[in-house]
């Protein structure tokens, strides 16, 4: 690791242990308690990942490279966030629409979030 003056290899601090702040304990943070998100719902919440690799031809649009990669490093990442993910690809404007006036119908009294990418 570089050494400069803004940075410090973790492991040369002796006895160096990892402290679990939970929320109310967290007053040193700056962030108002009152400013925050409830997030201790049975469901940590649904993720909704849109993977738009293919255009319609009359877009001019080319190919995507790279789209699935990033989507499956997506929902690996909210899964291990205990979230729900949905996975849709190659969506048009108007399906996205549908999909998304479909998932504000549903039931998310249960879920602490919503996350659309």
């Amino acid at each position: 690791m570089e050494n400069t003056e803004n940075s410090v290899d973790s492991k040369s601090i002796k006895n160096l242990e990892p402290k679990i702040i939970h929320g109310s304990e967290s007053m040193d943070s700056g962030i108002s308690l009152d400013n925050s998100y409830k997030m201790d719902y049975p469901e940590m919440g649904l993720c909704i990942i849109i993977n738009n690799k293919n255009f319609h031809k009359s877009t001019g649009m080319t190919s995507r490279s790279g789209t699935d990669v990033d989507a499956a490093n997506l929902r690996e990442t909210f899964r291990n966030l205990k979230y729900e993910v949905r996975n849709k690809n190659d969506l048009t404007r108007e399906e996205i629409v549908e999909l998304m006036r479909d998932v504000s119908k549903e039931d998310h009294s249960k879920r602490s979030s919503f996350v659309c990418v």
